[in-house]
């Protein structure tokens, strides 16, 4: 199993308007979760922060070199190890605290519409 291993702190308040949440994830819900309003602003608070390519290893707080997700196709790539630590309870990343609820749950109602 692979760990992921991050840091990510808040960069800024995040909080999205709608209520869209993981279970409304229909074609219709999906049309709201893109990657410039969910998935990208959750990547570069909670992931990039030690999951990026340009840090260097003692700037990664252990994240894996080999693990970068800084990008949609990132995202998606290591999509199913990604679900895994923030649906763990706790979650497992950020090791440092993460999003509040609301916040998980909107991004992985975007990470189910972006696999679709």
């Amino acid at each position: 199993m692979l760990t992921l291993v991050g840091c990510g702190q808040p960069a800024g308040d995040g909080a999205a308007d709608d209520d869209t949440t993981a279970a409304d994830t229909a074609p219709d819900a999906c049309a709201l979760l893109d990657w410039q309003t969910v998935g990208g602003p959750f990547a570069r608070t909670w992931c990039a922060p030690c999951h990026a390519r340009a840090l260097g290893p003692r700037l990664r707080q252990d994240a894996p070199e080999s693990v970068d997700l800084e990008t949609e196709d990132d995202l998606l790539r290591w999509a199913d190890p990604v679900r895994e630590q923030l649906q763990a309870t706790p979650p497992l990343m950020p090791p440092a605290g993460g999003p509040d609820p609301a916040e998980q749950a909107r991004f992985l109602a975007w990470l189910d519409c972006a696999l679709r």
